[in-house]
């Protein structure tokens, strides 16, 4: 038989469309307070948000006689006819998210407009309202949410762990930040203040304030065309790493996870980065909203453009230049600095014993004279003059894994100082020498891991370190792992750790930067 679904569960099953886990929550929450002019911004959190979330603003309020429609399903003050659909500003519109939350948690809100001495709260239970009072309160909002998620058991047992469900938020709120240096963001999880960040006047004095010296990795870019506008920060080719630091993407201030922008700005580094690389990026995009659609998923993350292919090129070509001009400029001044520093062979200095390994006390292998420039010699010729009389017949096992490519071929010499020549078969192979000493100790590295023989020097003093909240969880996650690798280390609070030992394979002067690439 069809029959039609009670309200309550219609509301749960909703619920469940705008908040998957307390991450959504605080979504929805702190975006209302955006919309509603606020300047300060309080979430307090926890246990990952599956506990308690609190969430204060000084905004324009709710009046007393607005504050229960304000809770109830598709009840909102930002859009009254289809037509603004069309030229969405805000960021709630569809007036869900309230009714949603409180449909799955022990809700309470309270609020008070600068036109009302007293404000007013309600506190509902099971999507029932329990209490609703008059009360004495600063102008603004304020929002409770206990146990999330208590009478949807079958959602609460697919909530991840509390360090899962705070690394969710954290980013967030760090997002939010960026993207509105305006707003005082104030941030706590299980009462520790994990960040205060103060109002400032634009994107530039948040996001030095937010990544601190690691604003220097980064490049400001600047481009406009018509009405769109693109600003941001983006990492230099040569500061990227395996991964992204910041991969964010906001479009009319709006936060979003797009496919379609990611691999536009992949495209503009293309050509510049070592495969495997990743940039990192903090982009706000700006264009008219008739030209994007954010009514097309739930949570809106992902938005629709009118013109993609537009939309794309803009962002690729314009991150492209700019990359390109940067890297112009630097070396334009490398060259006015020193006319032959494009030219000089500084790997000539590299010296090690790397080909001892491949030549018996009777091999008289001969090195090579290098030349200083490639414009004053041919060097072919100069190679060719060099060695001609000499006859390489030592076959060797070079020191790698069984069955590699060079297992069984003969080293014929050293070419530059810098690379080793093999010969196997009809092919010859060209390795670098640098590369392959590398490569020698990282095998090493590893088997020592693997037994446990990694020797550790204690600090007398310990080195102090101030690094990212999120790092720190991932340390104190991974904590076994760093005392296997010679790292014997202290977490002191969110954002800082002491270091008390460094294995003995790190130099001194350049282990707190090692460190801090592992």
């Amino acid at each position: 038989m069809i029959q039609k679904l009670s309200e309550d569960l219609v509301n749960k099953i909703k619920a469940g469309e705008i908040v998957e886990r307390p991450y959504n929550v605080v979504k929805e929450l702190i975006e209302n307070s955006i919309d509603a002019g606020a300047t300060f911004v309080h979430i307090e959190i926890y246990d990952g948000g599956k506990n308690l979330i609190k969430i204060t603003d000084n905004a324009s309020g709710i009046s007393p006689e607005e504050l229960h429609l304000a809770c109830e399903r598709h009840a909102t003050s930002k859009i009254s006819n289809f037509e603004d659909l069309q030229k969405i500003k805000s960021f709630g519109f569809r007036g869900e998210a309230l009714a949603s939350i409180r449909s799955v948690s022990k809700f309470t809100i309270r609020s008070r407009t600068i036109h009302n001495d007293l404000g007013c709260e309600v506190h509902y239970e099971n999507d029932e309202l329990h209490q609703s009072k008059k009360i004495s309160c600063n102008v603004g909002t304020f929002i409770q949410i206990k146990d999330l998620f208590y009478n949807v058991p079958v959602r609460q047992k697919f909530l991840k762990s509390t360090t899962t469900e705070y690394s969710h938020i954290y980013d967030l709120l760090i997002a939010a930040a960026l993207s509105h240096p305006n707003i005082s963001f104030q941030f706590s999880h299980n009462g520790k203040q994990i960040f205060k960040y103060t109002q400032k006047s634009c994107y530039f004095d948040r996001f030095n304030e937010v990544t601190g010296s690691e604003s220097s990795q980064y490049s400001e870019i600047n481009f406009q065309k018509g009405s769109f506008k693109l600003n941001g920060f983006i990492s230099l080719p040569e500061s990227t790493t395996t991964i992204s630091d910041y991969f964010l993407i906001f479009v009319n201030g709006r936060y979003l996870k797009d496919r379609l922008l990611r691999s536009a700005i992949l495209q503009g580094y293309q050509g510049l980065l070592i495969k495997g690389l990743s940039p990192s990026v903090v982009l706000f995009l700006e264009m008219d909203p008739t030209w994007v659609d954010v009514n097309v998923h739930p949570s809106k993350i992902e938005v629709r453009f009118l013109d993609q292919l537009l939309i794309q090129d803009y962002v690729s070509s314009s991150i492209q230049e700019h990359l390109k001009t940067k890297i112009k400029r630097h070396l334009e001044s490398k060259i006015n600095n020193d006319d032959s520093i494009l030219l000089e062979r500084n790997r000539f200095e590299f010296q090690n014993n790397v080909t001892d390994k491949f030549k018996d006390s009777t091999d008289k292998t001969q090195k090579i004279k290098p030349t200083n420039f490639f414009e004053k010699s041919n060097l072919f010729s100069s190679v060719l003059e060099n060695t001609s009389n000499i006859k390489y017949k030592n076959r060797i096992e070079p020191p790698v894994a069984n069955n590699s490519i060079l297992t069984g071929a003969e080293f014929i010499g050293q070419f530059l100082f810098c690379y080793l020549m093999f010969q196997k078969e009809s092919k010859i192979y060209i390795v670098d020498q640098h590369a392959f000493h590398e490569r020698i100790l990282y095998e090493e590295l590893v088997e020592n891991y693997k037994k446990n023989k990694i020797k550790k020097s204690m600090l007398m003093i310990p080195n102090l370190l101030i690094i990212k909240e999120q790092h720190v969880l991932m340390i104190e996650k991974n904590i076994s792992f760093f005392e296997n690798l010679g790292f014997q280390i202290e977490i002191l609070n969110p954002s800082k750790i002491a270091i008390h030992s460094y294995p003995d394979f790190l130099k001194s002067e350049n282990s707190l930067d090692l460190f801090n690439k592992i």
